[in-house]
């Protein structure tokens, strides 16, 4: 569609519970959004596989019902990991998701579900499947934010600790890495808090800088902060208090 264009799907849309389990939800569109992305998502994550809907059959404005087209997997259902949460590219090329081990041991970990192991890439023009990172031993990887503007993966990654405050698990020694999607280069490894015994929520990259939301381990208070992808060291507070941020997309 373009931008400023609207669609709205009026009424349920029902599919084969074999292939959609959970509530659909749209992770992105391909080049010229003909074709729709959807994965089946649950409790805590994704639960399918990716599909691809192809959406040149849909006849917009019809109030007659009709059938919905078939439902494409876009990887193999065998290659579904108990949870998995995705990311695409701007042109609909890629799509690089997170992906959990029922076997990966992490330490102190009292997330939902099991702590993420690494992070997959599909290309949906060739159908190749490949892992990128894996995360290193007694870690998990907390989340992942897309750099489209440089073609490249920015993750963290952390080891857990038992909060003082309520006994469950929190990430500590977060790092922040880069992986370059045209050289296949991982690099960075920085530690992305002021203190390694602060605990991070969330991140987002933003062209030159990125964002994350932090909290001491002994405090119920966050704080915002910003900074520099070439000076982690010297972040920048933005806001404090008891509130919390979901990242969404950069504005110019």
């Amino acid at each position: 569609l373009a931008s400023n264009q609207k669609m709205s799907f009026v009424g349920p849309l029902v599919f084969d519970r074999s292939d959609m389990i959970g509530t659909p939800a749209v992770i992105g569109w391909n080049a010229d959004r003909t074709r729709v992305y959807l994965v089946g998502y649950g409790t805590h994550s994704a639960e399918t596989v990716p599909f691809e809907l192809d959406l040149t059959p849909f006849v917009y404005g019809n109030a007659a019902p009709y059938e919905l087209p078939a439902l494409r997997p876009l990887m193999p259902r065998n290659a579904l990991r108990p949870q998995m949460t995705y990311a695409v590219s701007d042109d609909g090329a890629l799509i690089a998701y997170l992906f959990s081990e029922p076997t990966r041991t992490v330490t102190n970990y009292t997330g939902y579900g099991d702590p993420f192991a690494g992070i997959g890439l599909l290309d949906v023009r060739t159908g190749q499947n490949t892992i990128l990172v894996t995360a290193p031993a007694d870690e998990a990887i907390l989340s992942m934010s897309y750099a489209t503007d440089s073609n490249a993966l920015y993750y963290a990654t952390a080891r857990y600790t038992e909060s003082p405050l309520g006994g469950i698990g929190v990430p500590i020694g977060t790092r922040l890495f880069r992986y370059d999607l045209e050289a296949r280069q991982n690099s960075g490894g920085n530690q992305l808090a002021p203190d390694p015994n602060m605990s991070v929520a969330s991140f987002a990259v933003c062209g030159d800088n990125v964002f994350y939301v932090a909290n001491p381990l002994n405090s119920e208070d966050y704080i915002l902060y910003s900074a520099s992808l070439v000076n982690l060291a010297q972040p920048t507070a933005l806001l404090g208090g008891r509130f919390g941020v979901s990242f969404g997309a950069c504005v110019p």
